[in-house]
């Protein structure tokens, strides 16, 4: 009987301190966030999750403060093994006496993956690993495995099938703007072609009230192609460009208000690695047709929000999905369909 009741609370401070992950949720880049509770007697002492940009961990905040003396750790992902700009949390498990350490997820960043139990075994302490899924631990470490950012597509239809319509920029309707707005702040980055820099000249950035992000903007301009309007937009600045131009003068003048990366295979695994060099883990991109397809013809990105408005734009339609629509019912699955009035957000993954 004893043995059931600690199972139950096993799992219990498991699902805990994964819900504790969603505190600082999107907002730890270019780490994950973790939860992490401490347990003596099935009562909790203390509870942690990981800081805004990252550090320090989970289990740094969890026992920094804690006297008394504990036995279990519940953490919803593997400890940290390495010496990295703070040193292991293992380290600071070990000091503080604990008995057990219970874990449900494995980090598969291969300076961690699997160390923590042996490293903890050596010093007497017991790991138990129960797998509880959790969605920004599986998007980490994709990015882990992959070396490659996760994903994120998004495009509004009409519903006859065009992304675009004369003389009008935005036609979704007011949620649907702000849930494109909630998918900007969950990534660290965001995507756009020159079509869509040259047409709208965005602004890319969080709108949502009492929320301040920053976000960078990667912008593919194969020929440096801007607008003056795009030079004094105070919003862009600083963006990073990817290109193949051998214009020196272009490349000169541009340079002073954006970061320049020539890419001579231009493709879009190329560029998708250089956006995980620069220490960015979780894109959305926010481009054209042209933009979208260059992504999915290789099946780069990992799940994808439709956004179908009821309107027919019939002759004044522009920009047709139809291609891209085809590529996303070969490669993924319509997982999630839902209603904003007169809106339908459909999620492929």
């Amino acid at each position: 009987m004893l043995k059931i009741k600690n199972e139950f609370y096993h799992k219990y401070y498991l699902i805990l301190s994964n819900k504790l992950s969603n505190i600082n949720q999107h907002i730890t880049f270019p780490n994950p966030s973790v939860g992490c509770i401490v347990t003596k007697n099935n009562n909790i002492q203390k509870f942690g999750y990981t800081s805004k940009n990252g550090r320090p961990h989970a289990e740094y905040n969890c026992l920094k403060s804690l006297k008394k003396k504990t036995e279990n750790l519940y953490v919803s992902l593997e400890p940290c093994v390495h010496y990295g700009k703070t040193p292991p949390c293992i380290n600071l498990i070990v000091s503080k006496k604990i008995k057990r350490v219970f874990c449900s997820n494995l980090d598969r960043d291969q300076r961690v993956f699997n160390k923590s139990k042996n490293f903890l075994k050596k010093k007497h302490i017991s790991f138990h690993f129960k797998k509880i899924y959790n969605q920004s631990i599986a998007e980490y470490n994709y990015t882990k495995q992959k070396k490659l950012p996760f994903v994120i597509g998004k495009i509004a239809v009409s519903n006859d099938g065009f992304t675009s319509k004369k003389n009008k920029k935005l036609f979704t309707n007011y949620k649907s703007q702000k849930f494109a707005h909630i998918l900007r702040y969950q990534c660290d980055s965001i995507l756009i072609g020159y079509k869509t820099l040259l047409n709208d000249n965005p602004k890319l950035n969080c709108r949502i009230g009492g929320i301040s992000k920053n976000i960078k903007k990667f912008i593919i301009n194969k020929n440096l192609n801007f607008k003056k309007n795009n030079l004094s937009n105070k919003f862009l600045k600083n963006s990073y460009v990817f290109h193949n131009s051998i214009d020196k003068k272009k490349i000169l003048i541009l340079s002073k208000n954006f970061k320049l990366i020539k890419i001579h295979n231009f493709s879009s695994l190329v560029i998708l690695k250089k956006i995980y060099e620069l220490g960015y883990r979780k894109l959305l991109i926010e481009g054209g047709v042209k933009t979208h397809k260059f992504f999915l013809e290789k099946k780069l990105i990992n799940s994808f929000f439709v956004i179908r408005i009821s309107d027919k734009f019939i002759k004044k339609g522009s920009q047709s999905f139809s291609k891209c629509y085809k590529l996303l019912n070969l490669n993924y699955k319509s997982l999630l369909k839902f209603r904003l009035d007169d809106n339908q957000i459909i999620k492929y993954q």
